[in-house]
């Protein structure tokens, strides 16, 4: 099926992603239990992708892409969650 082969294929390019964080992108002294969690979902997601490519399966690849979309729906909280810098005294009328 061509479709499900342009949807693995484009699943594993996310790959090298989940092997960046699990290499040093993540600091577990500062991060603590919160890059501890995302480095074993990454390595969960890593392992997954190796099964939908070896094995075809596409429930698999639901389940993934259901993860990374939480994960990035977390990620694009995170700004609203830093407080606002003052604005520069030289921008204030």
């Amino acid at each position: 099926n061509d479709t499900a082969t342009t949807e693995i294929y484009t699943a594993l390019n996310i790959f090298p992603y989940t092997t960046l964080f699990r290499s040093g992108a993540l600091d577990f002294e500062k991060g603590g239990d919160l890059a501890n969690n995302l480095n074993e979902l990454y390595g969960y997601v890593t392992r997954r992708l190796l099964h939908v490519n070896a094995h075809n399966d596409l429930v698999a690849l639901d389940e993934i892409q259901g993860l990374m979309r939480e994960i990035r729906d977390a990620w694009d909280g995170v700004p609203a969650l830093v407080p606002q810098m003052a604005k520069p005294l030289s921008l204030v009328n």
